[in-house]
């Protein structure tokens, strides 16, 4: 199946540092693009989406809600008119916050099930989240809504045990949950296996990749990086799995900074990585 790429270059998700400088996470999309993805992957390429202005005040503790929601819509409708046109969007951010758009053109198709691949629980909520970001919200919001059933989620290859325990961010029972340990323990290919279980009786899954699920000595360019995390080896093979099933309908990259990788070692890795999405059926 061929792919079609989307860039989603917003910000709106994250907490701008004092400077008031835009996150880097903006210029992912075209930095992937100079890295060869849309070549490697004999991709077609549907151009970035514009976003709506960034508001730095929170509202109901949320930064930029509106425009996330302005934004997701823009997000649902792209995503539409790819699967419509038979073709897997591979949506590059941008931060996490741009699973609401995705999740939202799947849920008005019918029954989708999420494989949440991502180093955070992104489980927060305003009165436990301590920036206000929607990018550390996502899941929870996406949940909270019924853009996705948490039976239907897996969370796989989190790494945040004692700042989710200790601030809030605690996944419920029903998600699920796959993390780096149990990856070390049975092996990158049988917990994607694993994962497929909770999506085989579904109209299709959707795969989110926040690139802090890697090992920060290899992925150190994300705004929340944390030691350990997963090989560019297991994130392939993790990948290889579950685009190897029939059900896999469209998939997100978020949180890549290239801004902060000066030799294009991160870009050059994540096109390698990303490489696997040719194997879509």
């Amino acid at each position: 199946m061929t792919i079609t790429i989307i860039g989603c270059p917003t910000e709106l998700g994250l907490r701008r540092e004092r400077s008031g400088v835009p996150s880097g996470t903006i210029h992912a999309p075209d930095a992937l693009r100079a890295a060869g993805l849309v070549e490697r992957l004999g991709a077609l390429d549907a151009g970035n989406l514009s976003t709506p202005p960034y508001d730095a005040q929170k509202r109901e503790g949320m930064l930029n809600r509106a425009a996330i929601d302005v934004y997701a819509e823009t997000q649902a409708a792209a995503i539409s008119a790819a699967l419509d046109a038979n073709t897997f969007p591979l949506i590059l951010g941008g931060d996490c916050s741009l699973l609401l758009g995705s999740m939202r053109a799947l849920q008005r198709r019918g029954t989708y099930g999420l494989v949440f691949l991502d180093g955070h629980t992104d489980f927060y909520t305003p009165a436990t989240s301590g920036t206000g970001g929607v990018a550390g919200m996502d899941l929870a919001i996406a949940c909270g809504e019924s853009l996705v059933d948490p039976h239907h989620v897996v969370h796989l290859g989190r790494r945040d045990f004692e700042e989710s325990r200790q601030y809030g961010g605690t996944l419920p029972e029903t998600i699920l949950d796959l993390h780096l340990d149990v990856v070390r323990e049975h092996g990158a290919r049988a917990t994607a296996r694993r994962a497929l279980e909770r999506m085989q009786a579904l109209d299709g899954f959707f795969i989110h990749v926040d690139v802090d699920v890697l090992d920060e000595a290899v992925m150190p360019f994300v705004d929340s990086p944390q030691p350990g995390g997963l090989t560019p080896d297991e994130l392939r093979d993790i990948l290889d799995e579950l685009l190897a099933s029939s059900v896999a309908t469209a998939a997100e990259v978020t949180i890549f900074d290239p801004t902060e990788d000066r030799d294009g070692d991160g870009a050059r890795m994540l096109v390698e990585v990303l490489a696997y999405f040719r194997v879509v059926k």
